[in-house]
């Protein structure tokens, strides 16, 4: 997807007095590729009576905040300049949002078992990805790290684009994973022969719909997703390693009260989801945050391993110095948390991890040489 001006408002009621750093973003799906439209999406209340199961152990509170008027828009056609957003599909422009949303919860978390677990360890041992649109903007990740010695190899093994055609060639070593964006037939009409096509490339992973909790997303209710699922994602079980939908970290009924709901309509269909996955967007100047959500998600499915694909900062303002930091402290510990097997910093796209050449930048050093 390309940026384009839009402004977007969720409002979301708080149940709690204790509220975490705002934290979701979103962007929009594609409409045309001329489309620059305003973007509203529907107001989400939360209800005050959640209560946590005696199952359950406890998770992070949950902030989503009230407006963000950054925008962006994203085209994923490898023709086409990419600017800093997604898209969900290779032909169409597509507006996107950053928001954060407000609501806190009352913090349940479920612990579960899993029925089919896949390991999901990366054959480098490498754990890092990109997320991207215009695959240029990857060269920057391809065969060196920033200071250090020449030809080093780039601490990156895997990226994806929110689409399922990679764009371009991405540098030796790094793994595409291509993904069903969402449940409409815009995605669905090329996806099993563009899957089948990346794993006999060597796509060692297939990742299914984007934030679908989230309205100005892919939207898919718990039950459509299980049954997209079927059709779409559990025919290729035993060729690659299935992952979930990539949920925000919304508080209900967003998030992983929307994740659980599929994971039990899932069970009754008998799908094999081999490994889980999450975004999260928080505070810079709270990492503990950070930890205690994912490591809660990562626990969430004992057997199922988490890819985390997308970690950002609510506020884009935040400083470069701020966000590094961040980023020094998450990587040490993402790479040693057992339960995450992937993780991407949201994205290879000019003014975030990269400049307009795809060489990296401040930002995107950090990402590259973090320990």
């Amino acid at each position: 997807m390309k940026f384009s001006a839009a402004l977007v408002s969720i409002a979301l009621l708080a149940t709690s007095a204790l509220a975490a750093p705002t934290n979701v973003k979103k962007r929009c799906r594609a409409k045309s590729s001329s489309a620059v439209a305003a973007t509203s999406t529907t107001a989400l209340a939360e209800s005050t009576t959640a209560v946590a199961s005696t199952t359950k152990v406890a998770e992070p509170t949950t902030t989503v905040s009230a407006t963000e008027a950054a925008s962006t828009t994203k085209a994923t056609s490898s023709s086409k300049a990419a600017t800093t957003t997604k898209a969900s599909s290779s032909s169409k422009a597509a507006t996107t949002t950053k928001a954060s949303t407000t609501s806190s919860k009352a913090a349940t978390s479920s612990t579960h078992t899993s029925s089919a677990a896949t390991s999901t360890s990366t054959s480098s041992g490498i754990k890092r990805g990109l997320s991207y649109n215009d695959v240029s903007l990857t060269k920057g990740f391809s065969t060196r790290i920033p200071g250090a010695l020449k030809g080093a190899l780039s601490k990156v093994s895997w990226a994806y684009n929110w689409y399922s055609q990679s764009g371009g060639s991405l540098a030796s070593g790094i793994n595409y994973f291509p993904m069903l964006w969402g449940g409409d037939s815009s995605h669905t009409a090329t996806w099993m022969a563009d899957a089948k096509a990346a794993i006999a490339a060597g796509s060692t992973h297939l990742l299914f719909i984007n934030e679908p909790d989230l309205s100005s997303q892919s939207n898919v209710e718990p039950a459509a997703a299980a049954q997209l699922w079927m059709t779409y994602m559990q025919p290729f079980a035993g060729q690659a390693t299935l992952v979930g939908p990539a949920i925000t970290n919304g508080g209900a009924p967003m998030g992983t009260t929307w994740l659980d709901t599929f994971m039990d309509e899932c069970d009754k269909l008998g799908c094999q989801v081999d490994a889980i996955a999450g975004h999260i967007y928080g505070s810079a100047s709270d990492a503990d945050y950070y930890k205690t959500y994912i490591t809660s998600l990562g626990s969430r499915y004992p057997g199922k391993p988490l890819l985390m694909t997308e970690i950002g900062v609510s506020d884009t303002s935040t400083s470069v110095a701020d966000q590094s930091a961040l980023i020094d402290t998450l990587v040490p510990f993402l790479d040693g948390l057992d339960t995450v097997t992937h993780y991407a910093w949201f994205m290879a796209a000019a003014d975030l991890l990269v400049d307009a050449d795809g060489s990296l930048n401040a930002l995107g050093e950090a990402y590259e040489n973090a320990a």
